[in-house]
């Protein structure tokens, strides 16, 4: 009877070991959330800087010292992928991805109407921890807090975002003005840097 009992035992201890252990959806935390089109802060994510070259203008030819200035995000650089929920009042506000996807994207450099440079050569100045190219990923079995406030459906949204920057230098001014001639730190246009961040949309 003991021989039975002891055989018993590790039986129960083997098939334990070997028996699979739920996995729990890993909980993704995004670089930037919007409800409604709205951030936390209330800022809009469409929203975007305006950029204003001065009028005299006619143009700038770039001498050195490019860099990056004024940065800010683009949260809406490029769709991932969307898919739409009800919500029930009670029910756990998350939403776990049956999908894998992704998005790649690569950097564009809008130059000022007035600039004339070589624009490969800026673009190597100003690169610093930079990717030409990046892709963002969202994958299969990751869990999303989508703070839901009310039953009804949801469109849920995941984009790559972006970084965007002036992109200022020393530069030879030909102008209308007293300015003709000079060099003067000048705007050159903006660059954008994709990323692997991601921003998570919720609307209702």
């Amino acid at each position: 009877m003991k021989i039975k009992i002891i055989a018993l035992s590790l039986l129960l201890a083997l098939s334990t070991m070997f028996t699979p252990l739920a996995v729990k959806a890993e909980v993704r935390v995004p670089d930037s959330i919007s409800h409604n089109g709205l951030l936390p802060d209330g800022t809009s994510v469409d929203s975007q800087p305006n950029y204003v070259t001065p009028f005299f203008l006619i143009e700038t030819q770039y001498v050195s010292g490019a860099a990056l200035y004024n940065k800010s995000i683009i949260y809406k650089h490029k769709y991932i992928y969307g898919t739409s929920v009800s919500y029930v009042k009670g029910a756990s506000p998350t939403y776990t991805l049956s999908v894998s996807k992704e998005a790649t994207s690569s950097h564009e450099f809008s130059v000022s109407g007035s600039a004339k440079f070589n624009v490969k050569v800026v673009e190597a100045e100003v690169k610093g921890g930079y990717k030409y190219t990046d892709t963002t990923k969202i994958t299969k079995g990751e869990s999303w807090q989508c703070g839901f406030s009310a039953p009804g459906l949801y469109n849920l949204s995941w984009y790559q975002r972006a970084h965007q920057y002036e992109v200022h230098g020393k530069c030879k001014y030909i102008t209308t003005d007293a300015d003709n001639g000079t060099i003067k730190l000048a705007y050159m246009g903006r660059i954008t840097f994709p990323t692997s961040e991601v921003h998570f949309e919720v609307t209702k």
